[in-house]
């Protein structure tokens, strides 16, 4: 976003300054929803594999232990969200 928007230095680290200051307002929210959230992510994973042939099984349980993991259970590629309110220093994909 830096390059796209031509920002002056002043303006990443305001920028900066703005993104952990919402983190951290963000934190306890999330920390809140993070189980209702890991449960609802197992559930989805779970139906998905219900439709899937054997073989099909395996693939996609091979390509979601692949995948980062975070503490929340949920796996993300690092610059991916699927939430509004990410964590400090990372961010997550709900599959």
């Amino acid at each position: 976003m830096q390059k796209q928007l031509d920002l002056t230095a002043s303006q990443t680290n305001e920028i900066t300054r703005i993104m952990k200051a919402s983190q951290e307002r963000n934190r306890p929210l999330w920390e809140e929803i993070a189980p209702q959230l890991r449960q609802e992510v197992k559930r989805v994973r779970e139906e998905i594999r219900e439709t899937l042939t054997p073989d099909q099984q395996k693939k996609f349980d091979e390509l979601l232990k692949a995948r980062p993991r975070k503490a929340d259970g949920t796996g993300a590629p690092a610059g991916r969200a699927a939430h509004p309110a990410p964590e400090p220093s990372r961010q997550t994909n709900a599959l």
